[in-house]
């Protein structure tokens, strides 16, 4: 029953000395600290101060180019169809007689027309170079600081409040006072 006793005792003194240290820490900051205070506010003890993070995306745009062989063929001249075409009906024309002569000079130049344009249809492929560019997203994420979760002590008490700006060791407290009724 003695130990019991002692415990009920000394657990008040220890919460006055608490009280006491924190008034006279506060007491000192606010010598040093602040020569203007108002009557209407205090300063209290932080205790802890963690930082609020908020994830954030971020797209930005990048464009990517390359280059592409390409193999495009040219356009056949007339050229080539109009002369097979005249060397034909040359030929044509050396075969037959009368009426059949028109018609053997009318399809050697058929003919030739025909041989020179697929001979020049198929002609050569030209080698080119193109560039190509499309727009990609790139995405990332990071992490940001939005505020600070705050736990402070005041009269032996703690408090917890949200702040956006990380306060250090000491918070200036707003105190109002109003008459109990």
């Amino acid at each position: 029953m003695n130990r019991t006793l002692t415990a009920a005792l000394a657990l008040p003194l220890l919460m006055l000395a608490q009280t006491a240290d924190a008034d006279r820490d506060r007491d000192h900051f606010r010598r040093h600290h602040d020569r203007d205070h108002d009557r209407h506010g205090d300063y209290a003890r932080v205790v802890d101060s963690q930082p609020i993070f908020e994830n954030v995306t971020y797209s930005s745009p990048q464009r990517v180019c390359w280059e592409e062989t390409q193999y495009e063929r040219r356009s056949p001249s007339a050229t080539g169809t109009i002369l097979g075409g005249i060397a034909g009906g040359v030929v044509g024309n050396r075969f037959g007689e009368g009426k059949g002569k028109d018609a053997m000079t009318v399809a050697g130049a058929l003919l030739g027309a025909s041989i020179a344009h697929e001979a020049t249809r198929g002609g050569d492929a030209e080698r080119v170079t193109a560039q190509r560019c499309r727009v990609t997203h790139d995405e990332y994420e990071e992490q940001r600081v939005i505020g600070y979760r705050v736990t402070y002590r005041y009269h032996g008490r703690d408090y917890t409040t949200r702040m956006p700006y990380e306060p250090g060791e000491w918070i200036k407290l707003r105190v109002d006072v109003s008459p109990a009724y």
